[in-house]
């Protein structure tokens, strides 16, 4: 056969300029590239083959019960040969066609080539190797919603490592933008420019949500309530909505999620959590709480426990948590910063001058990781009298880190000092007696109870935090008028004893000691000390 391009002569036979005719010539075309004889490509059209995305939905065993039929087709007719590395080419080329729907992508017969096919094999072992299956002792647990930017990283990897029904990363189902970007202004994986490392990010990124945006009404944040919605993200959705109910049913948070249980809505209930845990108010705390713990944490040098290597990694953790919040509408921690909270907390005199040189260099005063480089090696070429002005081996405290926990509610000692003035200047009598009263302790947050906590331990009361029945705090140190008066009652009953006991010890020692009802006479030539203060009893109130 001769093997011209122009329509009206086409090889194939397909000569016409309809629709289907040009798509007819274009696959004829492409299954010629893979290394079918023309004979065969004709027959793979005519047996309906005859468009991208015929040949797009087509499995690998689909795809041998064509070639099946075509080396044997019975009836008498002559089979065709052939070649098993063509047939393999186009399985591949059939994944690859199936890829160009998962990210909505436009799959022109133009762009199967042997070299594109063969682009396809690390993918396609990828996802057939790829373990899937992740049990639920795996999953985030609901308590982590105490530090919301990491549960929710947490969540994006759980749902990086799960696939949906077309193998797709669920991650795409909780990304933010609804529409992936247009086609020709986002190259594709392997492209220059191409903001996609692998295929799993073009498909996190790109894969379809909305069936149709013609089709959609109102504004797009609408769209995400109305659709239409892509079948595939449908069923994707679902298995999200699986995961986020398996965690959070039976905790508080669920009721912030139930109202998308009737549509198995995973998107939905992914960022009414979210709204909820990183709203704004929420955002606004955490971005206190980690500037707090950014100024809490201390460094005084080389200790058993606590050492260079933990101060710096406390600090790559919040750094960590202000780029969690970024998204959020917080700007950040400029590098500078980093670098200032990183210094103030080095407290030891031994780092004074490496502190300085710092300060006075413009790269490492603007660059964190250099400038914490620049410290340890200052650290390393000086270790005796960096751990002379350590910690020694104490354990992490409050003197070296500046924070902690209680109630499974996290305080910084920057926090707590802060509270300390109110605190005293409220609850101190006496100025040494430290009461607060239940109903007030039971309101007080989780810094002022510490804070209380610290107070009374400064004054030498019990280290308890709780409310006693009292009051708590009420167990302070006790006031001079009440250790006088204790000691003096003690005194007293002590010269009483003495006296009794010497005028004993001269008597007839057959006298019994108690006496009875009988023995007036005796009674009236001894003292009573039924009468002391010191074992009066309280007088009882008076009824009306």
């Amino acid at each position: 056969m001769t093997r011209e391009s122009d329509a009206t002569t086409h090889w194939s036979g397909f000569r016409t300029d309809s629709a289907a005719d040009c798509d007819a010539r274009g696959m004829a075309e492409a299954f010629r590239r893979l290394g079918f004889d023309d004979d065969v490509c004709i027959w793979f059209v005519k047996q309906g083959l005859k468009r991208p995305d015929k040949l797009a939905k087509q499995t690998d065993d689909s795809i041998d019960r064509y070639v099946q039929t075509c080396r044997k087709p019975g009836g008498g007719q002559n089979g065709h040969t052939c070649p098993m590395d063509a047939v393999e080419l186009l399985k591949l080329a059939a994944f690859g066609g199936r890829h160009m729907d998962r990210i909505d992508r436009y799959f022109s017969p133009t762009a199967i080539t042997e070299e594109w096919c063969t682009s396809w094999q690390d993918q396609v072992d990828l996802e057939k190797n790829w373990e899937d299956k992740v049990s639920p002792d795996e999953y985030p647990k609901a308590e982590s919603a105490k530090s919301p930017a990491k549960m929710f990283e947490a969540l994006e990897t759980l749902f990086g490592r799960m696939r949906g029904v077309t193998g797709i990363p669920l991650l795409y189902v909780v990304r933010k933008d609804l529409e992936p970007p247009d086609e020709d202004r986002d190259p594709t994986v392997g492209e220059s420019d191409s903001p996609y490392l692998t295929h799993d990010d073009e498909m996190i990124a790109r894969a379809p949500i909305i069936l149709d945006r013609d089709r959609c009404v109102g504004e797009i944040e609408q769209w995400d309530v109305t659709g239409p919605f892509n079948n595939t993200y449908l069923q994707d959705r679902k298995k999200v909505w699986v995961v986020l109910h398996t965690i959070f049913n039976g905790t508080y948070l669920y009721v912030h999620m139930k109202k998308f249980r009737q549509q198995n809505n995973g998107r939905g209930a992914y960022f009414a959590l979210k709204e909820f845990l990183l709203g704004k108010d929420h955002v606004s705390r955490m971005v206190r709480e980690m500037e707090a713990s950014l100024k809490g944490f201390v460094y005084r040098g080389e200790g058993r426990r606590y050492g260079f290597a933990k101060y710096r990694t406390n600090h790559v953790e919040q750094h960590d948590i202000a780029e969690s919040l970024v998204e959020f509408g917080y700007p950040g921690l400029s590098q500078d910063q980093k670098v200032t909270y990183f210094l103030d907390g080095i407290k030891t005199s031994a780092l004074d001058v490496a502190k300085a040189t710092v300060r006075a260099n413009a790269h490492l005063k603007s660059e964190f990781d250099a400038c914490a480089t620049y410290i340890q090696d200052a650290i390393n070429a000086a270790p005796p009298a960096i751990e002379a002005s350590g910690q020694g081996g104490n354990a992490r405290g409050v003197s070296q880190v500046g924070s902690g926990q209680r109630g499974g509610k996290t305080w910084t000692q920057a926090e707590v000092d802060a509270a300390v003035p109110a605190l005293r200047a409220k609850y101190v009598r006496g100025g040494n007696r430290f009461y607060i009263p239940t109903k007030a302790y039971k309101t007080l947050t989780t810094v002022e109870k510490q804070a209380a906590y610290q107070i009374r331990k400064s004054m030498g009361g019990p280290a308890s935090t709780g409310g006693a029945a009292k009051g708590a705090g009420g167990g302070g140190a006790p006031t001079n008028s009440t250790i006088k008066a204790l000691t003096a009652s003690v005194n007293a009953l002590t010269k009483l004893t003495k006296e009794d006991d010497d005028a004993g010890s001269d008597s007839d020692k057959s006298v019994p000691k108690r006496m009875t009802s009988n023995d007036d006479a005796t009674a009236g030539t001894k003292r009573s000390n039924a009468n002391h203060p010191a074992l009066a009893r309280p007088e009882k109130r008076q009824r009306n």
